[in-house]
């Protein structure tokens, strides 16, 4: 009995060390996106620290990559250089083809009066990559392409 159970053990371990090694998974290339980090954020007029927005690209590492971010005028409340300022972007270098860096904003105190809204969404990339990531049963959905900044008093 002995023997079949030292047989069992020496058979079990390389199985055990085979089968806890670390599987990569790997994006195809055809579906490497660019995200913003969260859909909503929420800071004031007279906010002291500046407000990040990280922006993902999940891709592999490989050529710089430039993604511009655009601000929908159609439904943005708050005013370039009045409400608020860029301090990084509207353009982000990622010079390694993935990872993420920060759109960062300083909101201004007087400006527009009222709670304010900044529409972002993901304009244009050098890659070619997707913009914001897909899910659903059909990959018909999209999600995190744009981003509410809500200013308030």
């Amino acid at each position: 009995m002995k023997k079949l159970i030292l047989i069992f053990v020496l058979f079990s371990i390389p199985m055990f060390i085979s089968s806890c090694g670390e599987e990569q998974i790997i994006l195809p290339a055809d579906e490497f996106f660019i995200a913003f980090e969260k859909e909503t954020y929420t800071t004031t007029k007279n906010a002291a620290n500046p407000l990040k927005i990280p922006v993902y690209i999940a891709a592999e590492r490989g050529a710089a990559v430039t993604v511009t971010v655009g601000i929908n005028s159609e439904i943005t409340t708050a005013v370039t250089g009045t409400d608020f300022e860029f301090i990084r972007g509207p353009q982000l270098n990622f010079p390694i083809g993935a990872g993420y860096d920060s759109i960062i904003i300083q909101p201004k105190t007087g400006g527009t009066p009222g709670n304010l809204l900044l529409n972002l969404f993901l304009e244009s990339n050098s890659a070619g990559y997707k913009m914001g990531f897909f899910y659903g049963e059909q990959a018909d959905s999209t999600s995190h392409d744009k981003c509410n900044v809500k200013i308030n008093q």
